[in-house]
């Protein structure tokens, strides 16, 4: 069959009717089923990253600065010799608004964890 054209013959259907058999008779059963089962693990993958920015969104909109109304306040996390302390630090560049330094405690501590990777803006003079 050329490319472009429509199976307009009965002998064009049969031949491509004839070659799709074939590859189905190819087909390797137990293939087909570790296929599936690859397939629906990359469904509940993808189903928990959508999870996980639905409930990021949902972090961000209850820990929203209440300052400048643009950022929120993120989790910055301090070691120290006598354990580990957090704050919480509006995401805006422009706003100062921070809270007071606390014992963490990641039972009871909700929020989102600054990676320190979005902070990689070096100025130059």
């Amino acid at each position: 069959m050329s490319k472009g054209r429509s199976l307009s013959s009965r002998k064009e259907l049969d031949d491509l009717q004839r070659a799709i058999r074939k590859q189905l008779k190819r087909i390797d059963l137990d293939r087909y089923h570790d296929l599936r089962d690859l397939v629906e693990k990359q469904y509940r993958e993808d189903e928990e990253i959508t999870n996980d920015t639905n409930n990021e969104k949902k972090l961000k909109e209850a820990w929203r600065c209440h300052r400048c109304i643009e950022g929120y306040l993120k989790i910055l996390l301090i070691p120290r010799l006598d354990g580990i302390y957090y704050l919480r630090k509006c995401s805006s560049d422009e706003c100062k608004n921070r809270t007071k330094m606390k014992r963490y405690d990641k039972a009871k501590v909700t929020g989102i964890i600054d990676s320190g990777e979005e902070k990689d803006v070096s100025k130059k003079k």
